[in-house]
């Protein structure tokens, strides 16, 4: 669900931005990316079949890919423009690269909330295993709110 939304994301918010302003439509994709992380962080079964969990799932992380696939044409395109001609290509790569950096630091620290937390289908101890998959979800939303203007 997240690539799908990532790549509905890529395709329409470089004409959004193009409308209303890349700062704006910059705006909006981190408030979808925000939604997304916490909503899905609080997956609850819809109605009272416990399996719609998947599907709430699905929706959430559908509206963070949509969010974090705008991001990728908007930052680009910021980056490029607000630099200088001697500067511009290492932006851009900076920009890029932390995609690696996200997907590194992602299963780590997803692998340490399981350590400390446990894993739920096992049993195995920790605190409370259903809270280390709520947790990682979550942190999806800290780069958008470490951006957010004060």
């Amino acid at each position: 669900a997240v690539l799908v939304g990532a790549i509905l994301g890529q395709l329409t918010f470089g004409y959004i931005g193009d409308c209303v302003g890349r700062s704006a439509a910059l705006r909006l994709t981190m408030a979808l990316s925000l939604f997304g992380a916490t909503i899905s962080a609080a997956a609850v079964p819809l109605g009272g079949d416990s399996s719609s969990v998947l599907t709430f799932l699905a929706l959430s992380r559908f509206v963070l890919g949509v969010g974090v696939g705008g991001v990728y044409p908007l930052s680009a395109t910021i980056a490029t423009e607000s630099s200088s001609n001697a500067e511009r290509g290492r932006n851009a790569s900076l920009v890029f690269s932390m995609q690696g950096v996200a997907n590194l630091a992602a299963p780590l620290v997803s692998w340490a909330l399981l350590a400390v937390f446990g894993v739920p289908a096992t049993g195995s101890g920790g605190a409370d295993p259903g809270l280390a998959w709520r947790l990682a979800l979550a942190l999806g939303a800290l780069p958008g709110l470490l951006l957010v203007p004060c």
